[in-house]
């Protein structure tokens, strides 16, 4: 009884301790999605388990969706609020994620960037500034049972069963199951043969 009731104190502690940040998120809809990234950078410095409660609430109230045990841990931080996340995802140090949906049981390690897309700006018209030439950015799904290895840079989506070599580039689509690795990314072999 002693430690449940300890346990409701320390949570109803963090949220009074993340209480302006939640203010502050909650109003997505109003505000440029620049604020929302600036509070995420924010959240994004609070360390150890504490951190990653703190952002595990914040982000159960803040994003789209968010499915049950999110760990983002520290310096990591979504972009975007509209962002559905599945249940038991991890999202590991100095991580970004940008406009995408993370199916369940997704690991992504430590430097990655998960971004909208591959063409944010204008490239081909000379008489457009690159600050001028914001293009569409696209959601990028990643699928359930996901592993990105350390700094690798994700452009396009990735289907279910995926490893992602550490290091990779993706910027096409693979089939289920597949284990890539490069610079583009390429498949080396599908899961479960040796």
């Amino acid at each position: 009884m002693m430690k449940s009731t300890l346990k409701k104190i320390y949570r109803t502690l963090l949220l009074i301790q993340m209480s302006p940040f939640l203010v502050w998120a909650l109003l997505k809809n109003k505000l440029p999605y620049s604020n929302y990234k600036n509070i995420t950078i924010a959240m994004s410095k609070f360390t150890g388990e504490k951190g990653v409660i703190l952002r595990q609430y914040f982000y159960k109230l803040t994003l789209d969706s968010c499915g049950h045990n999110l760990r983002v841990h520290y310096g990591a931080f979504f972009v975007y609020p509209y962002v559905k996340v599945g249940n038991n995802c991890t999202v590991e140090e100095y991580s970004i994620v940008s406009l995408c949906d993370l199916g369940d049981d997704v690991i992504i390690a430590a430097r990655v960037s998960i971004m909208s897309g591959g063409n944010h700006h204008e490239i081909d018209k000379l008489d457009i500034k690159f600050v001028d030439s914001l293009l569409p950015l696209k959601k990028v799904k990643i699928g359930s049972n996901v592993w990105i290895g350390t700094h690798a840079i994700v452009m396009n989506d990735i289907p279910d069963g995926m490893v992602v070599g550490a290091g990779s580039v993706v910027t096409k689509v693979f089939q289920p199951d597949s284990i890539i690795a490069g610079i583009p990314a390429k498949v080396m072999r599908k899961r479960g043969k040796s």
